[in-house]
């Protein structure tokens, strides 16, 4: 691996990159959340969701080809086999990709309401990529 071509990332960045990948597998609903001023459980949290167990596989496995090509690895992993939340832990970012009604359930950008959250969207395929902070 070309060091040069292919940088290592940390934090907000490797957030950033997770995003695009999972944005390339069709992904919705994407936010990031800063948590760097609040929680000693991570830097950032990338949210999104998928339609189906099948395709929450199929994201968390973009993210982490994605990832690794900067040399970043998860510490932890969760959820794959069942595909309903799927958990990628690289301890400064933590991945959740999850069903709707699973997010919808947890609720989990009202628990960290209180910090800075960025909404990702993507209009149309190839089209970049629209932020917006809220």
């Amino acid at each position: 691996m070309n060091s040069e071509k292919n940088p290592k990332l940390e934090g907000k960045a490797l957030a950033e990159q997770a995003a695009e990948k999972a944005l390339d597998k069709k992904a919705e609903e994407l936010v990031l959340i800063d948590l760097r001023a609040t929680s000693g459980v991570a830097d950032w949290f990338l949210i999104c969701q998928g339609n189906s167990p099948a395709q929450n596989r199929a994201i968390a496995s973009a993210v982490e080809r994605g990832l690794r090509e900067h040399g970043a690895r998860p510490w932890q992993e969760e959820g794959l086999e069942e595909g309903r939340w799927v958990l990628l832990d690289y301890v400064d970012v933590v991945v959740h990709i999850m069903l709707p009604e699973v997010r919808e359930f947890y609720e989990i950008e009202l628990l960290w309401n209180e910090c800075p959250q960025t909404s990702i969207e993507s209009e149309h395929e190839g089209d970049e990529s629209e932020v917006s902070e809220w």
